[in-house]
């Protein structure tokens, strides 16, 4: 493409990379030209001559070439990291939502046991309640019973009147029943030394001996 019948050796040479870079770089005499990491694209390699005069030929050589990109860089290719990305991230919302979903199924089932342990400790609160009532009631039942049979035991103030005339009873218990000891004595004045009376609430055997 450089020819110079009288000095051949003094042909010099310029390339240009269109893809690359749009610069001309001179190569001197050196009839190759060298590229590394091209990326993937298409490309026109041009080459011009000059003599020794410096003066450019007047045709340019030029050549098109392709460098394919390797297939994980292919459009194919990023859909299918597009489709995988799309699927993790499907699959990371279902295992997070199966996750809460698990996570509120203990919960509820906690919650159901312990509003079934408490039902069962209201139960037998209840239970407890219950029996303790009936107690009590039989208890009051018993003491309204202790009662009748003390007033039926207690004299009527009509039966004292009969041999005292003046007599009276005093029942005055502490909640429904007093105790099971009664007295019943006679007033009876009495002389209790130097000449003085009073009347002493006292058996008639008492009264005598303390008198004067």
């Amino acid at each position: 493409m450089g020819l110079s019948f009288i000095l051949p050796k003094q042909v010099t040479f310029a390339y240009q990379l269109s893809g690359l870079s749009q610069d001309w770089q001179a190569a001197g005499s050196r009839r190759t030209a060298y590229f590394s990491g091209l990326p993937p694209g298409t490309y026109t390699f041009r080459m011009r001559a000059f003599n020794r005069d410096g003066v450019a030929s007047a045709n340019v050589a030029e050549v098109r070439f392709s460098i394919p990109a390797p297939w994980y860089r292919t459009r194919l290719a990023y859909a299918g990291y597009l489709l995988l990305a799309l699927s993790l991230i499907a699959g990371g919302v279902r295992w997070r939502l199966a996750a809460l979903r698990r996570l509120a199924l203990r919960l509820e089932q906690t919650v159901a046991a312990r509003t079934a342990e408490i039902y069962q400790q209201q139960e037998a609160l209840r239970g407890q309640r219950d029996e303790i009532e009936r107690k009590n009631a039989e208890m009051l039942e018993s003491i309204r019973y202790a009662e009748r049979i003390q007033r039926a035991l207690l004299p009527r103030a009509g039966q004292l009147t009969t041999t005292l005339t003046d007599a009276f009873v005093v029942y005055l218990p502490r909640d429904i029943v007093s105790g099971d000891f009664y007295r019943k004595n006679a007033v009876k004045p009495c002389t209790l030394g130097q000449g003085y009376k009073a009347h002493a609430v006292l058996s008639s055997q008492t009264c005598d001996k303390i008198a004067v």
